[in-house]
């Protein structure tokens, strides 16, 4: 297995446990127990920050390379990229929420509960089509 795989790999189990670790604070929000906002907070940075800047231009590489030698896996790559974009998005909708929560109710942090589970999933999903 080459360097660049086992490098993405490793950036796969390190995105893993910060989505694990935002899972426990996403469970503590559901049974109403006490939340860490500053720990969601950086989770969400650092969701925000290593991603785009580190870890999907190796991946795009990579892409490069199988598109020249797979060239019929262009619409599941576009498929992949074009993920990325969306992630992108979400994870600062969902930092700005993160960044209001401790401010709201009750009621609207269960919303955010929700918004921040099916983002675990998507994001989860994400990584094992990779």
């Amino acid at each position: 297995m080459s360097d660049a795989i086992l490098v993405l790999q490793l950036d796969h189990r390190n995105l893993s446990k910060v989505l694990d670790l935002i899972q426990q604070q996403v469970t503590y929000m559901i049974k109403n127990d006490p939340v860490n906002y500053r720990l969601l907070a950086s989770a969400f940075e650092y969701l925000s920050d290593y991603p785009e800047q580190c870890h999907h231009p190796k991946e795009d590489v990579v892409y490069r390379k199988l598109l020249s030698r797979f060239p019929d896996m262009t619409e599941s790559l576009k498929d992949l990229a074009g993920e990325h974009e969306k992630m992108a998005i979400q994870t600062r909708e969902l930092s700005s929420a993160i960044a209001e929560a401790p401010h709201q109710s009750w009621a609207a942090n269960d919303g955010l509960a929700d918004r921040m589970w099916a983002f675990l999933d998507s994001y989860r999903g994400h990584m094992l089509m990779e």
